[in-house]
């Protein structure tokens, strides 16, 4: 019995290791991308809904994952957490850290007043 979970304690991190150097192909986030988004919509900020346009992986040691839409610094930590939960469960990625990259256009009428 002590052996099988010797077994495990190493298994365990060299199969976290073997997950943070996948990379995965694109296709992929465009299923992710609906699932989250449809099951719990990102929270709305000063009355103005956030948009998430799309996610990508720009790294993949560690997973690192961009997202691109409107006032992501404004997202809650919360939110963010449900998104890489999701990664995590959707791609197996248990054990890995994850990083998420936020990343915004400017805005091409805030100087106009």
């Amino acid at each position: 019995m002590a052996v099988c979970r010797a077994k495990q304690t190493f298994t365990a991190p060299s199969r976290a290791h073997t997950l943070s150097l996948l990379a995965l192909p694109e296709i992929c986030f465009a299923d992710f991308d609906a699932r989250p988004l449809s099951r719990h919509a990102p929270p709305a900020i000063h009355g103005r809904r956030v948009r998430i346009r799309y996610m990508t992986q720009p790294k993949s040691r560690p997973p690192t994952f961009a997202l691109f839409g409107n006032q992501l610094k404004a997202l809650p930590d919360a939110y963010l957490r449900y998104l890489t939960n999701g990664l995590r469960e959707a791609f197996h990625l248990e054990g890995t850290p994850i990083r998420m990259v936020l990343r915004t256009s400017k805005n091409p009428f805030a100087n106009e007043k």
